[in-house]
């Protein structure tokens, strides 16, 4: 794991990545850091891909608690993940191009202003920037009850309904080891 020694700059970038952890122990021990948050802003991000563009978005999160990693409370992180408006760029000769069309990722929704989020990050040393594995996204409900995004992976089941205050705490245990 690596080491974060330098104070994080209050403004830190995140990407999601597809990266899966048999367990969720495996998976916070992994995480270079473990944020609570809410989603303040979601904006256009561009687009990614050489043959086939796929739109960006850039969501802001105001870091509330951090249950593990230097990044600290009350900085902004900004999440890249895939989605948004999707333009039609490969039409064959003779075909009509289809009307652009909002891509919302079933397995990673794109964030939703005024959510409540809890997200285990990764640092990537090779592009510079924290990602977050699918496994490591919660909602924080209105009653402070997490939900994990992907409810069916047996990795994060058994989380779904504690209190954010338990997840936390869960965390934060294997952290002292």
């Amino acid at each position: 794991m690596p080491s974060i020694s330098a104070r994080p700059d209050p403004n830190v970038t995140v990407s999601f990545v597809w990266s899966l952890y048999p367990s969720f122990r495996e998976l916070v021990q992994e995480a270079d850091a473990f944020v609570v948050g809410e989603v303040i802003a979601v904006k256009p991000g561009g687009e990614r891909g050489e043959d086939f563009a796929v739109p960006q978005m850039q969501s802001r999160i105001w870091v509330t608690d951090v249950a593990k990693g230097s990044i600290e409370r009350c900085a902004t992180v900004v999440v890249e993940q895939s989605g948004g408006v999707q333009r039609d760029t490969h039409v064959h000769v003779g075909e009509t191009p289809r009307p652009p069309f909002w891509l919302d990722p079933e397995d990673n929704p794109i964030f939703r202003v005024g959510e409540r989020v809890a997200l285990a990050l990764d640092w990537n040393p090779r592009i510079r920037v924290y990602q977050f594995p699918v496994q490591g996204r919660f909602e924080v409900d209105g009653q402070g009850s997490v939900h994990p995004i992907r409810p069916q992976d047996p990795v994060v089941a058994g989380l779904d309904g504690l209190s954010i205050q338990q997840l936390l705490t869960r965390v934060a245990a294997p952290a002292r080891k």
